[in-house]
């Protein structure tokens, strides 16, 4: 009797293990799955603008290429977004902005400075209108000498 609870005891055990194993198995497959079922639409969703420059240093007269997107938190293009910005430089900089408001296209737009002095600019960028407020963003462009 003791032989056949003995035996009972580890078909129970391994059938715990089994169905533990199986339910695991189950979870993995539908969490790698919900990205695929959730409704079209559901991507990335934008909390702020970002400002990317060409380059950080440039040379007098110089055209700079500056791409402003609209972006998550974890740094995804929402190509969902036409929203209306505002783009502006540090009050004591002389140099030109190719645009000072824009909308952004599926999510992006492109703007060109130019300074002809040496100096620090600083463009800024500023949500004017769209879905919901995105945060502005700031970036950095040293103009030196040829």
């Amino acid at each position: 009797m003791s032989e056949m609870f003995h035996t009972n005891r580890q078909s129970f055990a391994r059938a715990a293990v089994a169905i533990v194993y199986l339910s695991c198995l189950v979870l993995f497959a539908i969490y790698t799955a919900i990205p695929w079922l959730l409704p079209f639409g559901s991507g990335a969703k934008a909390t702020s603008l970002r400002l990317v420059a060409a380059k950080s240093h440039a040379t007098l007269g110089e055209n700079i290429q500056i791409t402003i997107v609209s972006v998550s938190d974890d740094g995804k293009l929402d190509t969902e977004r036409d929203d209306l910005v505002e783009l502006s430089t540090n009050s004591d900089s002389r140099a030109r902005l190719s645009h000072s408001r824009i909308t952004l296209a599926r999510g992006k737009a492109e703007i060109t400075l130019v300074d002809n002095f040496e100096e620090p600019v600083v463009v800024t960028v500023r949500w004017v209108s769209g879905k919901t407020i995105l945060r502005g963003d700031s970036v950095l462009i040293r103009i030196s000498g040829r």
